[in-house]
C-alpha cells in the first residue's frame, strides 16, 4: 500500500456535495490500495473505505473510473495514463489521482501517492474560483507537456504528439480565453513551429480561430461612476478578444465600430489592440488588465476589462480606462 496525501482540493459550486467533498478530504496521510477494479483506503483513524471501480475512459494521458461511496453516491477517479505514468516515474515524481463529483464544476480533491513510510502532510492548496480543468484542456496540456519532453530525444514522437494537440484543438468548440493554464496552450503552437509542423502563419491562422468574440448591439458610459451616456438606441461595437502570439503571453483585445468606418481613420478600429493579461477568473467573470508598452513606449497599465459570463455565456463586458476613470459597459 501507498500513503495518500492531499495536493489540492476545490468544493465545488453544489452545496450539497459539501459532506462529500469533506469526506474525501479526510483520506489525506491514509493508506491507499489502488487497482483497475476497486480502491480501499483505510484514514488515519482507521476507518476503511472501499469501493469497486468501473473504468469509463481511457486514453495514453488518463484513465477515468467511476465508483460510488456508502450511500450509493457517484464518484470519478482520474488518474494519469500509461505514458504519463512512466514520465512521471521517470522524474521522480509519485503518482496522482483526484476524486470528484460527476460534473464538471463539481467539487474535486487531488491527492499524490507516495511511500507508506513517508512524513504526514497537513498543508494543501484549496481554490474556490475555478472548476475542473476541463477534458479538453487537460488533453491538450498533457500532449503539449509530453512534446515538450521528448522534443530532444525522440523529435518524431513530440511531432506526433503535437499534431494530436492541434486535431484536438480543431475539434472542439472552444474560446481559449477560458482556459485556466493559456500559456501552456499557446506553448504548443511555440512547440509546432521549433519542430517545423507550421510556419508561423499557419500558426496564426489557427490561433485566430480560437479568438473570443463579442458583438455587442450598445453601451452605457460612466465617469467617475456616474452614468453619463446611454444606452444609444444602436451603436454596435465588435470586441475581440485573441491569444499575443507574437509575444507568447497574454491576449490582444481590439474593439471595433460595428457601424462603419472612423471618419480620420478610415477603418472601423474603435480601441486599437492593447496587450492584457488574465489577472482572475472564476466561473462568471474573467478579469483583464493591461500591462507592458507599444512600440511608441505608450503604457498599456491602465486598460483592464471583465468579461461577464452566464451559464458560460458572455453576458456583458466592461472596458476599464483606469486614467481617466472611464468605465463603458457593452451590453448583448
Amino acid at each position: 500500500m501507498k500513503k495518500i496525501q492531499l495536493i489540492k482540493v476545490n468544493p465545488g459550486n453544489y452545496s450539497k456535495d459539501k459532506s462529500l467533498y469533506e469526506r474525501v478530504k479526510t483520506f489525506n496521510n491514509g493508506l491507499i490500495e489502488l487497482t483497475e477494479t476497486f480502491v480501499t483506503i483505510i484514514t488515519k483513524d482507521n476507518k476503511t473505505f472501499k469501493s469497486s471501480l468501473h473504468k469509463v475512459e481511457q486514453d495514453f494521458m488518463s484513465e477515468t473510473f467511476q465508483g460510488s461511496y456508502e450511500d450509493g453516491t457517484l464518484f470519478r477517479l482520474i488518474r494519469p495514463g500509461g505514458v504519463v505514468r512512466e514520465m512521471m516515474m521517470a522524474k521522480g515524481k509519485g503518482e496522482s489521482l483526484s476524486f470528484g463529483g460527476m460534473t464538471g464544476d463539481g467539487y474535486a480533491v487531488h491527492f499524490e501517492l507516495v511511500d507508506k513510510n513517508s512524513p504526514d502532510k497537513q498543508e494543501y492548496e484549496q481554490d474556490k474560483n475555478t472548476k475542473f480543468v476541463s477534458a479538453t484542456e487537460s488533453k491538450a496540456e498533457t500532449l503539449v507537456v509530453t512534446a515538450d519532453s521528448l522534443k530532444e530525444i525522440n523529435p518524431n514522437m513530440a511531432k506526433e504528439h503535437i499534431g494530436r494537440f492541434m486535431n484536438l484543438l480543431d475539434e472542439n468548440d472552444i474560446e481559449i480565453i477560458k482556459f485556466k493554464h493559456v500559456q501552456n496552450i499557446l506553448y504548443g503552437y511555440v512547440l509546432a513551429l521549433r519542430l517545423s509542423i507550421m510556419d508561423e502563419y499557419s500558426a496564426n491562422e489557427r490561433l485566430n480561430k480560437l479568438r473570443l468574440r463579442f458583438l455587442s448591439s450598445d453601451h452605457l458610459r460612466y465617469e467617475n461612476d456616474i452614468h453619463v451616456s446611454g444606452p444609444h438606441g444602436g451603436a454596435a461595437r465588435g470586441i475581440e478578444i485573441v491569444p499575443n502570439f507574437e509575444l507568447k503571453e497574454g491576449y490582444l483585445v481590439t474593439i471595433y465600430n460595428q457601424d462603419g468606418n472612423h471618419p480620420i481613420w478610415e477603418n472601423n478600429i474603435q480601441m486599437t489592440p492593447k496587450q492584457m493579461k488574465v489577472v482572475n477568473k472564476t466561473e462568471n467573470e474573467i478579469q483583464l488588465r493591461g500591462f507592458g508598452t507599444d512600440s511608441f513606449g505608450a503604457s498599456f497599465v491602465d486598460y483592464a476589462i471583465t468579461v461577464h459570463l452566464s451559464e458560460n455565456e458572455i453576458d456583458y463586458i466592461k472596458l476599464y480606462m483606469l486614467d481617466r476613470g472611464i468605465v463603458i459597459k457593452y451590453l448583448k
